[in-house]
């Protein structure tokens, strides 16, 4: 619902919700409000206790409209300050109101000016917020505070990182601490460049009961206060990595003795060039610092996505018979494998059921090799793969110029030692080239049951 600020308390939003008009609109099953809120007319105030009186009425009628919502999701958007004045205690009363009932609230401005509300009052005990972090967070950083025993969801959104520290400490300089807080997201504001706190928390453990954390920007704090006390409950983790983090983890040894034991699903993301051109040097950290944080991170793992192509790199260079993760079931990297690589994937990834990458051919391994020499490298001992799970491998990036009788080898030789491998799903106008390329193959076979391995791979050209 898109109101003026002055209709709220000269009771025209009222009097219109009042109307025969709205007499038969209800919201029953509505979960959430949206109150966007606009002013574009400088505020005037005749009657402060009749005003009040019209915005009470708005918000009852607004809660009969939509009787089950549990949600709101407030936006002040006007070209007006509302400053500390007799209107602005009305408006902070207003938005109390609004939102007192709500176990959920989202409350943001679009202002220019940015209006000087202090929403210290704005609600009881929240579960959820989408809280926005600007220039005036000394003013509404409370509002997190005062909910911190009850808020289960916190997301910071446009976070630009200046004081964030805040977040962690309370007004008496003691450590904040969110005991029920499950899920914690921070997004940045875009294309703006993030100062990283410098003070250490030594003392802090804010989250203890953190299940989702999902940091979509670099990592904001100099120590490694977010995962604390958390690793008997954190099961799903994103993050920017690069050598910033990789020395705060080394340091402070987070992930080692497989302390994370339920975590389930960990997403890398890349960290953007116009972060990367401002650290100096290089950005990541060496690939043995790299091979250390995958053999302490991943040991419970089963969904692992990396979106950075040089972390990519370094976790397929990094496998070895040495290191074998035992639960990984899906994994999505940035990155051109060829087929040589997915077999030693397959070996130190035995539950692997599902492959999401780039292709770079069939490998040095294999490439020289006749498809008899092939079939027998891959049902010898030591490449045998039958106890693999392995059923799926999406490739990236095909286009004009792949290479299908390649791509078409390689799914032949996967599905010769992976008994459940079927399909390596195709864009439609691909189908045809793959399997024509298959079907020579299938020529080449004199062995009934190659000629079905084959058969099992085609895809159907109605799919």
């Amino acid at each position: 619902m898109y109101v003026d600020c002055q209709d709220i308390f000269n009771g025209k939003a009222q009097h219109l919700l009042l109307s025969p008009r709205f007499n038969n609109v209800k919201f029953p099953n509505a979960t959430t409000i949206s109150l966007h809120i606009h002013s574009f007319c400088p505020l005037k105030l005749d009657c402060p206790k009749e005003a009040f009186v019209h915005a009470i009425g708005l918000c009852r009628r607004l809660k009969i409209i939509a009787p089950k919502a549990q949600s709101m999701d407030l936006v002040y958007a006007s070209n007006y300050i509302i400053a500390d004045t007799q209107f602005g205690a009305l408006f902070q009363k207003f938005i109390k109101e609004a939102g007192g009932p709500m176990k959920s609230v989202s409350l943001s401005s679009e202002s220019i000016p940015i209006p000087y509300v202090r929403p210290v009052d704005v609600v009881g005990k929240l579960t959820s917020l989408v809280y926005r972090w600007d220039n005036m967070y000394e003013n509404t950083i409370p509002l997190v505070h005062m909910n911190a025993s009850t808020l289960q969801s916190l997301k910071i959104v446009h976070a630009c990182f200046s004081g964030l520290d805040r977040l962690l400490v309370l007004q008496n300089n003691e450590p904040a601490v969110y005991p029920i807080l499950n899920k914690l997201v921070i997004e940045p504001i875009a294309n703006q460049s993030q100062v990283i706190s410098k003070q250490m928390f030594p003392d802090s453990a804010p989250f203890p009961k953190l299940r989702h954390l999902d940091i979509q920007t670099v990592y904001p704090f100099a120590d490694d206060v977010l995962f604390r006390k958390n690793m008997q409950t954190l099961e799903y983790l994103a993050l920017q990595y690069d050598k910033q983090l990789a020395l705060i983890f080394c340091g402070a040894e987070t992930f080692s003795n497989n302390q994370y034991s339920v975590l389930r699903h960990v997403h890398v993301r890349t960290v953007p060039d116009s972060i990367k051109a401002k650290q100096q040097k290089s950005s990541m950290p060496n690939n043995s610092i790299m091979a250390q944080f995958f053999l302490d991170i991943l040991p419970s793992v089963k969904w692992l996505k990396i979106d950075s192509t040089s972390v990519a790199a370094a976790l397929v260079a990094s496998i070895s018979k040495e290191h074998v993760y035992t639960n990984i079931d899906m994994l999505d990297i940035d990155y051109g494998i060829n087929a040589g690589e997915v077999v030693r994937l397959l070996k130190s990834m035995p539950r692997l059921s599902h492959l999401v990458s780039k292709y770079s051919g069939i490998g040095r391994k294999f490439k020289d090799l006749s498809l008899e020499e092939l079939i027998e490298n891959m049902s010898s001992r030591q490449e045998r793969l039958g106890n693999s799970m392995f059923r799926k491998w999406s490739i990236r990036g095909i286009g004009a110029e792949t290479d299908y009788e390649s791509i078409a080898t390689s799914a032949f030789l996967l599905a010769v030692g992976c008994a459940k491998f079927t399909i390596i799903p195709l864009m439609k106008d691909s189908v045809a080239a793959y399997n024509s390329a298959l079907d020579v193959i299938a020529g080449k076979m004199e062995s009934a049951e190659y000629k079905n391995t084959v058969k099992r791979l085609l895809i159907s050209a109605d799919m």
